[in-house]
């Protein structure tokens, strides 16, 4: 006997309308530590290096200066580019050939209109030749007017590129100091003083530690990322001899992508310190326990 589709529907409307299992207070699953962040510090300009200010072990604050390159060659550099910057400034800011050329354009117009006055009550007597000759030194002083305000121009032109041309060279000067990028732990120092390093080459590694990266697996069957994402965790991980220590932190990433373990979330972790040394260390395994309500 063929069942109704309406008693097929009804078991189905029946099943889709079960409730939700309530969210449990917390979960807790294993996780493991590893790095947040890290930065290979290169260098920039070629040329031997002068002086190391870390060494490898020690804890930097973001902008603390670790190695500088010899900047002899750039510092005279940046001297010369001064002082033609000066020099261009000082042209382009110089009033006087406009001023001589606008005082020559006066006299020369005041020569021509005392030539052409006197020709005009005698007759002749300035000959033509002279009174075109006063002529055309009115028009060359004009030109001379003209030309001084070119000049100007280009000379404010030339001090643009001077003021580039110097701030290229500070720039220069500024990436022979190599300067951490954040608050680390200087791992690896490649090079010694005295040696040379090409651009590109690492010159100091330093990675975060105030802050670690807990990651796990979650089941997409048993919780959602929307209500995983943003939580507070708390990471218990064993340290020397049975020492137990909890380290709190937050939910920061869900990977939407789903493998074999589940989707993977990632929880960053504050660090703490002792006698200078960190606690957790990239590595390490742990229970993270994510607070859902």
């Amino acid at each position: 006997m063929k069942l109704p589709a309406l008693f097929f529907a009804a078991i189905y409307f029946a099943v889709a309308q079960q409730p939700q299992a309530p969210l449990p207070e917390s979960v807790t699953l294993g996780c493991n530590i590893n790095l947040h962040e890290q930065v290979q510090v290169p260098a920039q300009e070629g040329g031997v290096i002068k002086e190391i200010f870390v060494k490898e072990g020690e804890n930097v604050e973001a902008g603390k200066t670790l190695v500088q390159i010899d900047d002899s060659i750039p510092q005279q550099s940046v001297k010369v580019a001064e002082a033609e910057l000066n020099a261009a400034k000082v042209q382009a800011e110089n009033p006087i050939p406009e001023k001589f050329a606008l005082a020559s354009l006066a006299v020369a117009n005041a020569e021509y209109k005392v030539n052409e006055e006197a020709n005009r009550k005698v007759k002749d007597s300035v000959p033509l030749v002279i009174l075109n000759r006063s002529y055309l030194e009115c028009q060359q002083m004009a030109l001379s007017v003209d030309k001084a305000r070119m000049d100007t121009s280009i000379a404010v032109k030339q001090w643009e590129v001077k003021k580039a041309q110097l701030e290229a060279a500070q720039e220069s000067l500024k990436h022979r100091k190599l300067v951490s990028t954040l608050k680390g732990q200087v791992r690896e120092l490649p090079f010694h003083v005295g040696e040379w390093v090409q651009p590109g080459d690492t010159v100091v590694h330093v990675v975060q530690m105030n802050v670690l990266r807990a990651q796990g697996y979650l089941k997409p069957s048993e919780f959602s990322p929307s209500e995983i994402i943003g939580r507070p965790v708390a990471v218990k991980v064993e340290l020397a001899r049975g020492r137990i220590e909890t380290f709190t932190g937050r939910i920061a990433f869900v990977d939407p992508r789903i493998g074999p373990n589940g989707y993977e979330i990632r929880a960053l972790v504050d660090n703490a310190e002792e006698n200078r040394q960190w606690l957790l260390s990239p590595g390490m395994k742990g229970q993270m326990t994510i607070q859902l309500k």
